[in-house]
C-alpha cells in the first residue's frame, strides 16, 4: 500500500559534508525514526546507515500515519533511472520486507537491513499545484466552492435585487471584485494543518523560511517552467528546469501521421522572453488589485506562450498554473480574451523553443519556414538543368559510366533562385503535392553549434593510443554526379566535393556596396565576400580570367598593328632615295648605317617570326583560364 510523506532530506552525493548533513537529520529526528527501536548502538548504527545510503535516498515525514514517524526511503528504481524530488515536496513510498524476521544479532551487525521503505515518485498535485519545478502541495486545498462562487453569488444578488440603487451598488462591488487577483505564494494551508495536526509538527507545513532557503541549501533552483501536456500516445520525460524528451508521432507529416518522432528540447518557450509584449501577442489586465500583496499593477498575460508571475514568498518567477483562481476570470468579457491561452503552455513552439533536436522516422520537407527562417534562401542561386533530361542517358548510372559525367556542362544549366520549400531533384524542384516527399529527418536548432572531433591521446608508457578523430558530412547517392561531402580529416585536410560548389552570393556584395547589377563595373577590386588566405597587408583582389584573356588578346592585336607599321617603315627605308641628287666629282657616296641595313631584313623574315610568336601566344591564352573554377 502506498503512503504519503513530506521530504526532509535528499541524498545527492558521496562526500564528507553530505555525510554530516545526513547524520544530523537522522539524529535530530531519532525519536520519531521508524527504525530507532531496532538500533542497538544508536551512534554507531546511525553512522553506518548514513555512510551506506545510496544517492537518491530520502528522509521523509510519514503524514499517512496516526503518529509522527520519520522514515528512511531508498529509491525504488536502480541507478539506471532517477526521478526528480525536492525537499518539502510530497512523495509516494511503500514499505516492503522480504525477510520473515530479524534477530537481534543480525540487526546489530547489519543495521542497513532495518530499512524497508522505498519511494516511487513525487506525488502529483492538481492543476493549481502541479509543477515540474516545485510542487507545493498545500495549494490543492485552495480550490473550493468559495473560491469560484464569489462572482456568481454577486450576479445572483443583482438578479434578485429590486432596489435599483442597491443593484447599482452590487454592480460596483462586482466590478471591484473582478479586478482582484492573487499571486502565488507558499502560505500554509489551514486545512492541511488541521488534517495532519496529530502526526506532523506545524512548522513542517507552514514554515515559509524553509522553502525560501532551499535554493542555496539543496542545490535547487526555482524557475518558471512550462508544463508539457503529454498526449495519450506519448512517452514523455520532463525535467525540473525546462527540459523535455518526448517520444511521439510527427505533427507535420500530413501523409503518414503514424511515424515516430523523438523530440529533445531544452528551454521550451524561452526565446519568447526576448520578444516585446504588445497587443498582438499579449493581453494586459490593467490596474489589478492583488489580494495577498500590498501593491497594484498591470498584469501581462501572453497569448502565444505560457505566463510567468512572481511568487511573493520566494520572490522568484513561477508558471501561472490556474488562470481562473489567480486572475478571477469570471466575467464573459474577460474569458473571451483568454480563450485557449492556457493550452499554449503545453504546446510545441518551433520558433520560441531555445534548443531542439528533432529526430523523425518520416517527415515532410522542413525548409518551409516553420522550423527556421528561410527568407534569405530566396536570395541564393542554384544551378538547375534547362532543356536537358539527365536521366535519359542512363537508368542506372554507375561510377564508371563516363557518359553521365561528360554530359555535365554549364551550357545545360541555368541559374535560378533556390526554392526553400522544395528540394531540387533530377533537375526539377519537387512538386508540392508529391506523395513521396516525407522522408527520415533529423533537425537541429539552437544558437551556437559546436561539433568537435577529439585530438589524439596517447599513454606512451603503455604504447596505447586514442587516434585523432574526424568529421564527415556525407550526402549519399548511387550516382557520383549527385554525391557530395564535406570532410575534416584527422590529418588536418579539408575535403569539399559536389556536383557544383557555390561559395558566396553575389547579391550580398551588391547589397553591401549599395549597387544594382547595372553598376557592377564600379565594383572591381572592392569585393570582400570571399577571402582566401587573407592578410591585411599583402592580400589583393582575385583576377578575372576571361577578362584578363580578353585584355591580353587586345594588347596582342595592338602589337600586330604596330608590327605592320614597322614593316611599312622598314620597306620605305629599304627603297628610299633623294630625287634630284646625282653623284659627281664633288659628291662622295656614303655607306648606309648598319642598323638601316638590318631593318631591310625586318620586311620579311623577322616580321614573319615575330608575327608567328604573337599568334602562338594568342592561341595559348586559354591556358590562363582555370580548368576547375569560376568567380565574379
Amino acid at each position: 500500500m502506498f503512503r504519503t510523506g513530506v521530504v526532509l532530506f535528499y541524498v545527492k552525493e558521496y562526500s564528507n559534508s553530505e555525510l554530516a548533513k545526513i547524520t544530523k537529520v537522522l539524529s535530530d529526528n531519532l525519536a520519531s525514526l521508524d527504525i530507532s527501536d531496532t538500533l542497538v548502538s544508536e551512534s554507531n548504527s546511525l553512522n553506518i546507515i548514513a555512510s551506506s545510503l545510496p544517492v537518491g535516498t530520502i528522509i521523509c515525514k510519514d503524514i499517512s500515519s496516526n503518529s509522527e514517524i520519520t522514515r528512511i526511503c531508498l529509491p525504488m528504481f536502480s541507478s539506471h533511472l532517477s526521478m526528480p524530488l525536492k525537499v518539502d515536496e510530497c512523495v509516494w513510498f511503500f514499505m516492503y520486507s522480504d525477510r520473515k524476521s530479524n534477530t537481534l544479532n543480525t540487526i546489530e551487525n547489519v543495521p542497513c537491513l532495518t530499512i524497508k521503505n522505498y519511494w516511487v515518485s513525487r506525488k502529483i498535485g492538481v492543476k493549481i499545484s502541479e509543477d515540474p519545478n516545485f510542487c507545493f502541495f498545500h495549494r490543492d486545498t485552495l480550490i473550493n466552492n468559495d473560491s469560484f462562487d464569489r462572482i456568481e453569488k454577486i450576479d445572483q444578488q443583482i438578479k434578485n435585487e429590486k432596489n435599483n440603487s442597491r443593484k447599482k451598488e452590487l454592480k460596483q462591488i462586482k466590478s471591484a471584485e473582478i479586478k482582484k487577483i492573487r499571486l502565488p505564494d507558499y502560505s500554509s494551508s489551514e486545512v492541511l494543518e488541521n488534517l495532519y495536526k496529530d502526526n506532523v509538527k506545524p512548522e513542517l507545513l507552514q514554515d515559509e523560511s524553509l522553502i525560501k532557503n532551499r535554493e542555496s541549501k539543496e542545490s535547487f533552483y526555482f524557475r518558471a517552467t512550462p508544463r508539457w501536456y503529454s498526449k495519450s500516445h506519448e512517452l514523455s520525460l520532463q525535467g525540473s528546469n525546462n527540459t523535455l524528451i518526448n517520444l511521439t508521432v510527427s505533427e507535420n507529416n500530413k501523409v503518414l501521421k503514424d511515424r515516430g518522432v523523438i523530440d529533445i528540447v531544452a528551454g521550451r518557450h524561452h526565446i519568447r522572453d526576448y520578444v516585446t509584449d504588445d497587443d498582438s501577442n499579449s493581453v494586459i489586465l490593467p490596474d489589478r488589485t492583488v489580494q495577498n500583496f500590498p501593491e497594484s499593477f498591470d498584469q501581462v498575460i501572453r497569448k502565444d506562450s505560457y505566463t510567468k508571475v512572481k511568487n511573493i514568498t520566494s520572490n522568484k518567477e513561477e508558471t501561472l498554473k490556474d488562470f481562473n483562481y489567480y486572475l478571477n476570470l469570471k466575467s464573459q468579457e474577460e474569458n473571451k480574451n483568454f480563450e485557449n491561452i492556457e493550452k499554449k503552455e503545453g504546446n510545441i513552439s518551433l520558433s520560441n523553443d531555445a534548443s531542439r533536436v528533432y529526430i523523425s522516422e518520416s517527415e515532410e520537407f522542413l525548409d518551409d519556414g516553420q522550423f527556421y527562417d528561410t527568407q534569405y534562401l530566396n536570395l541564393h542561386n542554384v544551378l538547375k538543368e534547362s532543356g536537358f533530361n539527365r536521366n535519359a542517358l542512363s537508368k542506372e548510372i554507375k561510377l564508371d559510366d563516363l557518359e553521365y559525367m561528360k554530359s555535365f556542362s554549364l551550357n545545360n544549366l541555368e541559374s535560378v533562385f533556390i526554392n526553400p520549400t522544395r528540394p531540387l531533384i533530377d533537375g526539377e524542384f519537387q512538386a508540392e503535392d508529391d506523395k513521396n516527399n516525407p522522408r527520415p529527418t533529423v533537425f537541429i536548432k539552437t544558437n551556437d553549434v559546436r561539433v568537435v572531433a577529439r585530438k589524439e591521446y596517447a599513454v606512451h608508457e603503455k604504447e596505447t593510443k586514442l587516434l585523432a578523430g574526424s568529421i564527415r558530412l556525407i550526402k549519399e547517392d548511387e550516382n557520383f554526379e549527385k554525391y557530395s561531402h564535406l570532410c575534416l580529416e584527422n590529418d588536418g585536410q579539408v575535403l569539399v566535393d559536389g556536383s557544383s560548389i557555390l561559395l558566396g552570393n553575389f547579391n550580398r556584395e551588391l547589397i553591401r556596396q549599395d549597387k544594382d547589377i547595372s553598376q557592377s563595373s564600379e565594383m572591381h577590386g572592392k569585393g570582400n565576400s570571399l577571402l582566401i588566405g587573407y592578410d591585411e597587408e599583402i592580400s589583393e583582389p582575385l583576377v578575372l580570367g576571361e577578362t584578363l584573356k580578353n585584355m591580353i588578346s587586345e594588347l596582342i592585336q595592338i602589337n600586330y598593328a604596330v608590327l605592320d607599321e614597322l614593316k611599312k617603315v622598314a620597306t620605305e627605308l629599304q627603297f628610299h632615295t633623294h630625287p634630284g641628287v646625282t653623284p659627281g666629282p664633288s659628291v662622295t657616296a656614303t655607306t648606309l648605317p648598319t642598323t638601316v641595313l638590318k631593318s631591310q631584313n625586318f620586311t620579311d623574315r623577322e616580321h614573319t617570326n615575330i608575327g608567328d610568336h604573337y599568334n602562338n601566344l594568342e592561341q595559348s591564352l586559354n591556358k590562363i583560364l582555370s580548368r576547375f573554377a569560376k568567380t565574379s
